[in-house]
């Protein structure tokens, strides 16, 4: 890609991640109660696994940015090896929380959509779905707009803003 579509590029994979789950939620849903649902949602979800595995070999071979960089197989020795050079350049640093904050907030409200529509709104299985829809669709534009927001530039101007709106709208 080149530089001016990164932003793009993101929002449109972070807007197509959040509806991907709603879909993936909304079959589990159907399916699981079903008589042979779990069987089913199992068995669907080895298969998109599978599907997944054999796609990311047709993903073209690119060479790395520094071929001297090595990596161990600790990954928790890596996050905090990346925390810390993340943590000299205040701006990146401050990019990972906000990304990671849009992550649990995200988690957070999914997991918390179905007990507000069943409790608090005294809704059914459509209400839930319905709610689940209006907030990956939320998510997706969102994404998509911050393309439009940034006018394909990489800046991290936004991010700061970006962290109090969903803290805003999370709340």
């Amino acid at each position: 890609l080149a530089k001016n579509q990164l932003v793009a590029a993101n929002g449109l994979f972070e807007g197509s991640t959040f509806l991907f789950i709603l879909i993936g939620t909304m079959y589990g849903g159907i399916f699981v109660l079903q008589p042979g649902g779990a069987f089913i949602v199992g068995f669907t979800c080895i298969g998109v696994a599978f599907a997944g595995l054999l796609a990311s070999f047709l993903i073209p071979k690119a060479p790395g940015v520094d071929p001297a960089l090595t990596l161990t197989k600790n990954f928790l020795a890596e996050s905090i090896r990346v925390i810390s050079v993340a943590k000299q350049g205040h701006n990146l640093f401050l990019v990972l929380l906000t990304i990671s904050w849009f992550w649990l907030l995200g988690a957070v409200i999914l997991s918390l959509i179905p007990v507000y529509g069943a409790q608090l709104l005294h809704g059914d299985e459509f209400t839930t779905t319905f709610l689940l829809s209006l907030f990956s669709v939320g998510i997706a534009v969102g994404s998509v707009a911050c393309q439009k927001l940034v006018k394909d530039q990489i800046t991290l101007a936004y991010v700061p803003m970006a962290g109090v709106i969903m803290s805003i709208f999370g709340a």
